[in-house]
């Protein structure tokens, strides 16, 4: 058997098998049944092309026995192939022959040039490997157009991923089954009829051992109509190209021999090219069957066989699995096809073995020597008519103009023949040398010499424009549909003049439309009846020109400032800049820019300034002075640090050296000013490797007055205040306590510090826990200091301190509440501390602190030594029960005593007549997870005790939560060791009395024990036989399972062996998730590669499921989607509608944030088709995020999975406190909808009224989303956000200049400027 064969192992084959076989859920080996069953398929093959054909006969056999046909054959492909046909269409031919070479005769000239064929060679092309084409993008698409009637060609389009490219020969050596994708008119069929070439010749060379055969799909399609019983192989030998016959001979016995016996190369060109989608399916399917049939390995693999192409691979890298032979073996045939990009998707051939490749268009090296053949042929057709010296002469001209075109045209960087041809006959025909000084007179070159070929140039440019136009607003994909793009046209026809009737209208569209088709130079039918330009370069030049249609100069400069802020028409506003800079008048010019520049006030960035500096080096003629100047100015006074650092030097040192000088001189004339400046210079010169820009940089370092930068107080260098060098120099004497004197020094110097010894004064004074009595009086005139936005720290620090020593006033705790509500760190952490254990504190003042302190967690600890704030706060934990289980965690218990109070108040709640069990729940939590674990016999004796006390379940759970966490992080300190010995006996206990407890609490208990056998997988045979009992007797497949990975985790082996179905093994690895991770159930070396015998391996794989496997959950959901993903959702149902604190439960809710990742249609179509449906979801999905904040960033995601917000989502983020998270990150790539325009404007004032920072990004993303998605405009963004260039946030400059910053970077982006 081949798989068997290839093993890289000694064994016998039936041990072999019967290994693979029992360890099948191993991962990576749980389709080894498949295996098998495809191993006899092949034999099944092998065996009847035995019978039905005999003996394989060799290359050579078959070449002698047919070798005159076979001559004649490959000439003809030889003849064919050999060159491609260039036509050249002329204007005004006469006048170019006249001017050019002195010649009249035109109809000579034009006969010479018709016709004309280059030769080509594809030798070193190099294609771009596609990234799994089978996979991700492509099947979305194919599901979304299985209809055709769904197909929106202006939807979003397919963005494909490149590996590195690889040579064609490489590619034709090494992949046997291969397509070959690109657009129209990059030379796919070309390279076709060059494989074909290269083939013929090397075979006639006896260095090819495959006959090439080259089918038009288009033909084959017109032969089945008339013959519709039959197939592809049928047609082989009456092929044609383009209705010549490839030989006089009856040519279809011979060539089917050479495939039958696998020695043919078919290449099949233009797969998608058929119009009647009936038809195109009927062909593939065709195709299809060929490929099965024919264009197979040596072995009888076919390209859709995908169990051999599957990698398979035990975790102890025993099994490497078969390798396909290459097509460079002896036998076996090869196929390449050729296929549009749009229209292959909806009826492709997709496998893992079928390698998929784009033709990429001609780079610039391609096109010299295109163009070079060109010239050298149509010199050779002159010869013979014009002087040879003459032709010469013009010969080397045209290529040097050639060359300065190709070499100006960085955006056409990748051009087609065809434009490529036009380009060459327009400089033919040209009398001037062309020499470009801008860009924008190569595009407008290039444009011109394509648009020649028309007879009504401005009808077609008008329809240009408008076409252009329509997709860079309507169409993410710049396609446009058969039916849209002719109504466009008959809108661009009417314009131009009226016709009689409908009808007649329609016929002109469709005419103009064929022409375009037929040219197929600057647009091109991209397949499945949609168009699109040749190159995005050609788009943004005609919408250029929709900007630049207005007759006056003030209209064209609102049209430009209105789309200067959409990134989509970014590069189009930079090219009508350069059109402007290049046809207008120099007034007009400077007029155009005055206005721009001015109007883009109105703006929160310089627009017109920082387009200025994009398109200087693209520039026909560069604005005055005055202009520039106001221009940097613009940029230098900007409120945003970011647009000064990143575009004023940067464009500054492209001026000339008198221009910065000149500039540095007028504009530097203030501190202020000039420590704008500064501040964007770079650190070094030397950070500018380019020698030329650090010889710039040093000339404005040269230029920078630096005697007035010294004489600046305010800006450079702050001069020290003799009070405040004092405290400087006396800062480390009694550091930690607050005197009278230091007091005092600190008053008199608030109102004269700079910030940064603002900053260190602030930090100073926070240090002071301590203070003198004699001081209070002095820093209680701090509290003024509350709505400084500088000092309002020293407002806090003042109420702090007089709340330690008695003061009760209301400002006080107003004072700290509005502090703790603004800051995310906790600076003044330990002077808190110090309030908290005063015993100088008032009661009330006590709570109501202790109330105030946030609730979410990012305090870390606070160490309290004080009985009685503890006692307020276990007072509190009762008042407070639904919110005070988290909040208990910031307080660890500090001391011995204080833990003994703490549990001596806990027993005496649980002793009670009626007991608040939700409390004592929280209380115990509190005290089994306590980080500093205080544990003695007596604690840990109750503990237990209430483990068996079945009249608290609620307590149960939680300490079964605490001791599973506790297991789980694998946390061993001494203090509690005793607790997890002691309890792991009392688990022990209760799993051997398992059937006289409840479902949950028995669950609970199993899943704890489990995770305790980490560090000691000893058990005693009771419990093992209790646990195998279990799995034996229970009806409840939850406890058969727990107890089946505690048997697991043990490494007891199970004598019965059964077969695990999915269902089984899905719910397996949902529950290993709570079992701590990476746990490996036996040790041994990585680079163990043999069969290990049957005692070392029956501890990984019992109950019919592998535990060891590294397949998790999601993996396996995504894997059987169609199987599982129901019973998944369902079963997140019911966690969502079950949710509660301290249950032992998978979190169903991280696992289907990461199943939404890969399977997120199925995700949600199977939610919508249940039985509660999406509605009812979403709620259970709100209602759990507001009980478990903690994971709100995996149920938001999920929320946004149905890609659409709502008011339902707006109200949920507002609850979210994504301070709380290191990182919160959502899939806001999910979105494609709004439920309604309410939603954005909830966003705007949402946004209007955030003060976090993090949520206010995260607002700015949704923005980002919706404006790519059409949702909201960037010109109603601009407008909702220019407000904030004069909020405060909360007095905090840092704040509001970081959101300010957010602001113009995301504006920015959406502008295209970053």
């Amino acid at each position: 058997m081949l798989i068997i064969r290839q093993l890289t192992f000694g064994s016998n084959k039936k041990n072999v098998i019967d290994f693979l076989l029992r360890d099948q859920n191993n991962a990576g080996l749980d389709n080894i049944p498949q295996i098998l069953f495809f191993e006899k398929e092949l034999e099944d093959r092998e065996k009847n092309f035995q019978e039905t054909i005999g003996k394989q006969n060799h290359f050579t056999e078959l070449f002698d026995q047919y070798k005159d046909f076979l001559v004649k054959y490959l000439n003809k492909c030889i003849s064919l192939h050999s060159k491609i046909e260039i036509n050249i269409v002329m204007q005004n031919i006469d006048e170019c022959l006249h001017n050019n070479y002195d010649f009249t005769n035109h109809l000579e000239i034009q006969q010479c040039l018709q016709n004309m064929k280059i030769a080509f060679d594809f030798a070193n092309q190099s294609l771009n490997c596609l990234d799994d084409w089978t996979n991700n993008d492509v099947n979305q698409l194919k599901r979304n157009i299985n209809n055709p009637n769904n197909f929106i060609p202006s939807s979003e389009q397919l963005q494909m991923k490149y590996y590195d490219q690889e040579k064609i020969e490489h590619i034709i050596e090494s992949d046997r089954w291969i397509v070959i994708l690109g657009d129209p008119g990059c030379a796919k069929t070309t390279l076709l009829r060059w494989i074909v070439l290269n083939f013929s010749k090397k075979i006639l060379q006896n260095e090819q051992k495959r006959i090439p055969i080259l089918i038009r799909i288009d033909e084959f399609s017109s032969w089945l109509n008339e013959h519709p019983t039959k197939t592809l192989m049928d047609y082989i030998g009456k092929h044609t190209w383009f209705s010549q016959n490839y030989s006089d001979d009856d040519e279809s016995f011979t060539l089917k021999q050479f495939i039958i016996h696998g020695h043919a190369l078919i290449l099949l060109d233009g797969l998608d090219e058929i119009g009647n989608l009936e038809q195109r399916a009927k062909i593939v399917e065709l195709v299809r069957k060929f490929i099965c049939e024919h264009v197979r390995t040596p072995d009888f693999i076919s390209g859709f066989d995908e169990t051999h192409s599957r990698i398979y691979e035990n975790p102890l890298k025993y099994l490497k699995i078969l390798k396909i032979q290459p097509p460079d073996s002896i036998t076996g045939n090869q196929i390449v096809i050729k296929s549009r990009f749009v229209g292959y998707s909806l009826y492709s051939l997709t496998s893992p073995s079928i390698r998929h490749y784009s033709l990429p268009l001609m780079d610039q090296s391609q096109a010299k020597e295109f163009a070079k053949k060109w010239i050298n042929e149509v010199d050779a057709n002159l010869f013979e008519i014009v002087s040879e010296e003459r032709v010469k002469i013009l010969s080397e001209k045209r290529y040097q103009s050639l060359e300065k075109l190709l070499q100006s045209n960085s955006e056409f960087n990748k051009i087609t023949p065809a434009l490529l041809s036009l380009i060459c006959t327009s400089i033919f025909q040209s009398i001037k040398e062309f020499s470009p000084e801008s860009r924008i007179e190569v595009y407008d070159y290039i444009v011109q010499a394509a648009m020649h070929i028309w007879t009504n140039e401005s009808l077609m440019n008008e329809f240009l424009i408008n076409l252009a136009t329509y997709l860079h607003l309507y169409s993410q994909s710049s396609l446009i549909d058969a039916f849209d793009m002719e109504s466009l046209c008959c809108f661009t026809l009417q314009q131009h003049r009226s016709f009689s009737n409908r009808q007649e209208l329609h016929k002109h569209a469709k005419k103009m439309i064929s022409s375009l088709e037929f040219y197929n130079v600057i647009v091109s039918a991209k397949g499945l009846e949609t168009y699109g330009f040749f190159h995005l370069s050609f788009q943004e030049y005609f919408v250029a020109q929709n900007l630049l249609r207005d007759s006056s100069r003030e209209k064209v400069v609102e049209k430009i400032l209105s789309f200067s802020i959409d990134f989509r028409l970014h590069e189009s506003v930079c090219l009508a800049i350069e059109w402007i800079s290049w046809k207008w008048s120099i007034d007009e010019y400077e007029q155009f820019w005055k206005s721009f520049l001015s109007q883009g006030e109105k703006s929160l960035f310089p627009v017109g300034s920082l387009f200025l500096f994009e398109t200087w080096n693209h520039l026909y003629k560069f604005p005055s002075k005055a202009i520039i100047f106001i221009a940097l100015n613009n940029i230098l006074h900007s409120s945003s640090d970011y647009i000064r650092e990143s575009y004023l030097i940067s464009n500054l040192i492209n001026l000339s050296d008198d221009l910065i000088i000149q500039w540095m001189n007028s504009s530097l004339i203030d501190n202020e000013t000039l420590a704008k400046f500064l501040s964007s210079l770079p650190n070094k010169a030397s950070q500018f490797n380019d020698n030329h820009l650090q010889t710039k940089l040093k000339i404005i370092f040269e230029r920078i007055p630096i005697k007035s930068i010294g004489t600046n107080n305010s800006v450079m260098c702050t001069q020290e205040l003799p009070e405040l060098n004092e405290f400087w120099n006396h800062e480390n004497e009694n550091h930690r306590i607050m005197t009278s004197s230091k007091a005092l020094l600190i008053t008199e110097c608030l109102s004269k510090l700079n910030e940064e010894n603002m900053r260190r004064m602030i930090q100073s004074t926070l240090n002071c826990e301590l203070i003198e009595v004699d001081a209070l009086g002095i820093i209680k005139h701090w509290l003024d200091y509350r709505k400084d936005k500088h000092r309002r720290y020293f407002a806090l620090y003042a109420a702090l301190q007089l709340i330690q020593h008695g003061s009760d006033e209301k400002v006080l705790l107003d004072i700290i509440k509005e502090e703790f509500v603004k800051k995310k760190e906790f600076s003044w952490k330990h002077l808190l501390e110090s309030v908290l254990n005063s015993s100088n504190v008032q009661a009330k003042c006590l709570t109501e602190l202790l109330d105030l302190i946030p609730k979410d967690l990012f305090y870390s600890y606070l160490w309290i030594h004080r009985q009685e704030t503890y006692d307020s706060l276990l007072e509190m934990t009762f008042q407070r029960i639904n919110s005070m289980n988290a909040f208990l965690s910031v307080f660890p218990i500090k001391t011995k005593d204080l833990f003994l109070h703490v549990f001596n108040y806990f027993r005496s709640q649980v002793e009670k007549d009626v007991i608040h069990e939700q409390h004592c729940s929280n209380l115990i939590s509190w005290l089994i997870g306590d980080e500093v674990r205080h544990h003695d016999e007596q604690f840990c004796n109750y503990v237990d005790e209430l483990l068996w006390n079945q009249r608290f379940p609620k307590i149960q759970k939680a300490i079964l939560y605490q001791l599973n966490l506790m297991y789980i992080t694998h946390k061993k300190f001494k203090k509690n060791q005793f607790l997890q010995d002691k309890s792991i006996l009392y688990l022990e206990q209760i799993i051997r009395l398992w059937n006289e407890y409840p479902e949950d609490f028995i669950i609970d208990c199993l899943i704890t024990y489990g995770n305790s056998l980490y560090n000691s997988n000893q058990i005693t045979e009771e419990t093992k036989t209790a646990l195998m009992n279990i799995c034996k007797t229970s009806s409840s497949e939850r406890i058969v399972i727990s107890a089946e990975f505690c048997l697991a985790m043990s490494q007891q082996s199970n004598s019965a062996q059964v077969n695990s179905t999915i269902k089984h093994t899905y719910r397996m690895l949902i529950q290993k998730t709570l079992y701590r991770k990476n746990f490996k159930l036996y040790r041994t070396d990585d680079d163990f590669d043999q069969i290990r015998p049957e005692s070392e391996y029956h501890h990984d794989n019992y109950f019919g499921f592998n535990f060891n496997t590294k397949q998790t959950a999601d993996d396996y959901i995504h894997c059987h989607s169609n199987e599982l993903m129901d019973l998944f959702v369902n079963d997140l149902y019911d966690y969502l509608e079950k949710y509660k604190d301290y249950e032992l439960t998978p979190d169903y809710v991280e696992i289907a944030s990461k199943v939404i990742k890969k399977n997120r249609e199925e995700f949600c179509n199977s939610i919508r088709k249940s039985s509660f449906g999406e509605n009812l979801f979403k709620d259970k999905i709100c209602s759990y995020t507001k009980k478990n904040p903690t994971n709100s960033q995996n149920s938001m995601n999920i929320y946004l999975a149905f890609g659409i917000i709502d008011n339902q989502f707006i109200d949920l983020f507002q609850q979210i406190h994504v301070d709380s998270f290191v990182q919160f990150t959502l899939q806001f790539d999910f979105i494609k909808e709004i439920s309604d325009r309410d939603v954005i404007e909830k966003l705007f004032e949402l946004l209007k009224m955030t003060i976090s920072e993090k949520q206010f990004t995260l607002i700015l993303n949704i923005f980002k989303k919706l404006i790519e998605i059409n949702r909201v405009s960037l010109l109603e963004l601009h407008e909702n956000l220019f407000d904030f260039r004069n909020i405060s946030y909360d007095d905090d400059d840092e704040k509001t200049k970081s959101i300010r910053e957010n602001i113009i970077k995301l504006l920015l982006t959406l502008s295209g400027f970053v």
